[in-house]
């Protein structure tokens, strides 16, 4: 994961480990779920989609969704659910 967010583009970039990996209820095959955090991402969907893409190395397979700063506060303030969700069970990767 630090690989990965290292070589995005992003001059500041954090990521939130969630989902099976984060549960360390994981098999083989399981990918690695990863909320991408950064305000140098482009504010279009489909270009952060194209941006972010997914990541596929001999250790498996990264699975990103990108919010800004922002976007994770707002979301978490207001207690989204996905965000109560990554708040509770996400492992920050700085």
């Amino acid at each position: 994961v630090r690989e990965y967010l290292a070589w995005l583009p992003l001059a500041q970039v954090r990521g939130i480990v969630f989902g099976s990996v984060a549960r360390r209820a994981c098999s083989i095959g399981s990918d690695t779920d990863l909320l991408v955090i950064s305000d140098d991402l482009p504010a279009g969907v489909r270009d952060r989609i194209d941006l972010l893409g997914d990541h596929r190395d001999g250790l498996g397979e990264i699975d990103p969704v990108g919010w800004t700063e922002a976007e994770w506060q707002r979301r978490h303030d207001a207690g989204d659910p996905f965000a109560a969700i990554l708040a509770r069970e996400g492992i920050a990767v700085p």
